[in-house]
């Protein structure tokens, strides 16, 4: 393995930060960690203002470290490649070609040469590392602080090229970033480290309900509309496990509201839900606490004003205890929507609509746990049949905590239909809504080539 600079002073050091642990193993060969060179400025600087640190430390003499005044910076670990302070797209250029299969890590198993690189964070923050611009297939895994620390995360997505990891960091933190190969591959790799920008605004401590603007911000387009209109993008991390309720309302425009995973922009959409000027747009997930999740509110230029509630008390998701189990014959399900709740929101419709009377009220929804179980070329329809248009659509997982999969409505006599095969086995939550306010009654009807 390679190493990048040497600081002789540190020899006793380096004994005690040498790459030793158990999880995974690495060349040991001669050589001495060091620092990043020779004192310079350096993104960090003093507690109170980036910029102004000094680099590293090196031959003796003395500097300050990304974590602020009069702080030194850490030798450089032996298993890393190169020690670095700074930002920017492109970072790090080198080569795993020849380098040994050093590492290994939860999603990948160490088949390929790879290497290491060792950052310190220049300030608390959520921060992107990204392999693009690498010519081949890569995996990215961070670890914390040593070269056998803990694992922060790791991503091998086999359906792109390149990948990156977003990880919320401690100021002068130290992250050791290894580059791996998918199923042994090696070559030219490019490493970017840059802070997340959108969401522009967390809100962590920030009391709720929260009175914003869309004006002056971003146009990223909800999963279920708001193309060229401005929106904006907010993180919200749970507290605590919960069944969560995003809404947003406005008097100047309809407000969208998009959930996504993960804390910045770009992560599986979870939920997307809309309402008419003055009524709320929202979606209800169940989150897991300390996971958090991208929020775009959209529809217009104007302000708004955003609450996020814990309703699990008084609300249960799915609302039926009946699983309708596909892999097997079944009689047809009855159902009504008197008495029923309003609760999800579909991407496909409003999340309220127009009684025979004319009055605006919110639509209301069944929702039932979903199992496929499916053999061999085994196939099912589902269909919902009713004498008034209907909304259904499936939701990931049978605990209302996961994507919209499916989203379809249907007119008065129509039924809808979802077909599955044994590529869809798995659990789903599937709810129907009422799109016309009628409260009508319905019926789920299944038919199954096993």
């Amino acid at each position: 393995m390679r190493f990048g600079f040497v600081a002789s002073g540190y020899l006793a050091l380096l004994a005690v930060l040498s790459c030793s642990g158990s999880e995974r193993v690495f060349s040991s060969a001669p050589g001495e960690g060091g620092a990043a060179g020779q004192s310079q400025d350096a993104a960090g600087g003093d507690d109170d203002a980036e910029g102004e640190g000094v680099a590293g430390e090196a031959n003796g003499e003395s500097g300050h470290a990304a974590g602020g005044t009069g702080s030194k910076l850490p030798p450089q670990l032996r298993c890393t490649e190169e020690q670095l302070l700074q930002v920017g797209p492109e970072l790090f250029a080198g080569s795993t070609r020849g380098a040994g299969d050093d590492f290994q890590a939860s999603c990948f198993s160490g088949e390929g040469d790879d290497l290491a690189i060792e950052w310190l964070a220049p300030k608390s923050d959520y921060f992107r590392f990204t392999t693009a611009g690498s010519s081949y297939d890569t995996a990215l895994a961070l670890f914390d602080d040593e070269c056998d620390g803990a694992e922060l995360a790791c991503n091998a997505e086999a359906s792109v090229p390149q990948v990156d990891v977003v990880r919320f960091v401690e100021k002068g933190q130290r992250v050791v970033v290894v580059v791996d190969g998918k199923a042994g591959a090696s070559g030219d790799v490019v490493l970017g480290v840059q802070a997340v920008t959108c969401p522009s605004l967390d809100l962590t401590d920030k009391v709720l309900p929260i009175e914003l603007s869309t004006q002056n911000q971003g146009d990223n387009s909800a999963a279920c509309g708001g193309a060229t209109k401005s929106d904006r993008a907010l993180r919200f991390t749970p507290p605590a496990n919960g069944l969560y309720r995003f809404s947003a309302q406005s008097e100047t425009f309809g407000a969208i509201v998009s959930v996504e995973e993960g804390p910045s922009c770009g992560g599986a959409v979870l939920g997307c839900g809309y309402s008419r000027e003055g009524d709320p747009g929202q979606v209800v997930r169940r989150l897991k606490k300390g996971e958090p999740v991208t929020v775009f509110v959209d529809g217009g230029s104007g302000t708004f004003e955003l609450d996020i509630e814990d309703v699990s008390a008084t609300a249960t998701c799915p609302s039926e205890s009946t699983r309708i189990l596909l892999g097997g014959f079944i009689d047809p399900i009855p159902g009504s929507f008197a008495g029923a709740k309003h609760l999800l929101s579909a991407s496909c419709a409003s999340t309220a609509g127009f009684t025979p009377v004319a009055s605006y009220r919110p639509l209301v929804e069944r929702s039932y746990p979903l199992s496929v179980a499916l053999t061999g070329d085994g196939s099912c329809q589902l269909s919902v049949a009713s004498e008034q248009p209907t909304v259904v659509y499936l939701l990931a997982g049978d605990e209302c905590a996961g994507r919209e999969l499916k989203c379809g409505t249907s007119t008065a006599n129509e039924s809808h239909s979802l077909a599955f095969s044994s590529a869809d086995n798995g659990d789903y939550v599937l709810v129907v809504e009422d799109l016309a306010g009628y409260g009508a009654a319905f019926e789920i009807m299944t038919s199954c080539i096993l």
